[in-house]
């Protein structure tokens, strides 16, 4: 990504990485019954990195209703619900254009 931000499978891996990495800790947490802040801030920040990534490839891949899927997925992660409705409306609506 630092020599080509808009590298699309770069974006992909990154984005994934982070939606694993919020999930396995989301996961440990709710094992261990740590309801602590700090925990629950920490994997939603993995989940709202992703949403980043995903948001920069809906940019780069406008009419792919997958990206915008898997936008929606990191955005209600993260507690973004506004958002994730939005991103899913726009695959709805990419999904019946095609």
């Amino acid at each position: 990504l630092e020599a080509d931000p808009n590298y699309e499978v770069a974006l992909q891996n990154v984005a994934v990485t982070h939606m694993r990495l919020g999930e396995a800790m989301r996961k440990k947490m709710q094992e261990a019954g740590d309801k602590s802040t700090s925990s629950s801030q920490a994997y939603l920040d993995h989940f709202k990195k992703a949403a980043g990534y995903f948001e920069r490839l809906v940019e780069i891949k406008k009419d792919d209703p997958n990206y915008w899927e898997y936008l929606a997925t990191a955005y209600a992660n993260a507690n973004m619900v506004k958002k994730a409705q939005e991103a899913i409306k726009k695959a709805d609506e990419l999904k019946q254009q095609h």
